[in-house]
């Protein structure tokens, strides 16, 4: 985590990408929410926003998920 922290940037820029696919991108990609975080703000206010609300909302869907599984 704290590698995809500093590297997943480098390669977002050297790829081209724009803030919402990095966003996406690192929020699926990395496993820590402080490092999505972080690599988020790292690359631009936009992946920020784009990185936390798709990593909150994929660990918010653990709830449910495991209650219906439980079943």
């Amino acid at each position: 985590n704290a590698v995809a922290l500093f590297v997943f940037p480098v390669i977002g820029h050297w790829l081209g990408m724009g803030q919402t696919q990095f966003g996406t991108w690192a929020a699926i990609a990395i496993h820590d929410t402080s490092s999505v975080v972080g690599a988020g703000a790292a690359y631009g206010e936009e992946a920020l926003k784009v990185a936390t609300t798709v990593k909150l909302t994929r660990a918010l869907w653990i709830i449910p998920l495991s209650l219906v599984s439980a079943l």
